[in-house]
């Protein structure tokens, strides 16, 4: 009984949640995820922040690094909370066990993003997710969503993802 409990996913922390994380595919690093402490100063008329360089938390990069480099965050390895860790195994929980119907998927998306996240059928064989900034924490869900390849969509069927 003890084993059992030890990776129930509410009470899971750490090493638990890295085993748990394995069996459905979501690793404790992602890379590409931009710490929520990143900022540069960009010149107004630059829409793309790709060349400037910025700061960050001294804890947020591994190697630590002075400065950041926007493009950098690929090859920085971001080590997922337990929070964030197991929000994404609960989120790719609930697509493992997906019906494949846009009224399932739509009640999972509203379940962890609320109304931040929509998915539109194109009803050509493509699909569109679409989100709206909104709190800090979900975005940052979303993104790791994102950037872990989680989304589903159904056989023979494209998605795009669109930010709004």
């Amino acid at each position: 009984e003890q084993v059992s409990n030890a990776f129930d996913l509410a009470t899971a922390i750490g090493a638990q949640l890295n085993i748990l994380g394995t069996y459905r595919g979501i690793p404790r690093n992602l890379f590409g995820i931009a710490p929520g402490s990143f900022w540069s100063l960009v010149p107004y008329t630059d829409s793309s922040p790709d060349s400037f360089y910025g700061w960050a938390e001294y804890a947020d990069s591994d190697p630590i690094w002075m400065f950041l480099q926007y493009v950098d965050l690929n090859s920085v390895s971001n080590p997922l909370t337990d929070y964030q860790m197991r929000t994404l195994i609960a989120l790719k929980a609930e697509f493992d066990a997906w019906d494949g119907s846009l009224g399932n998927l739509d009640n999972i998306l509203y379940a962890f993003f609320g109304n931040y996240v929509n998915v539109v059928d194109n009803l050509d064989m493509t699909m569109v997710y679409e989100h709206q900034s909104s709190d800090p924490d979900i975005n940052q869900i979303w993104q790791m969503a994102t950037i872990a390849g989680i989304l589903p969509s159904n056989a023979g069927v494209s998605y795009t993802i669109l930010e709004v």
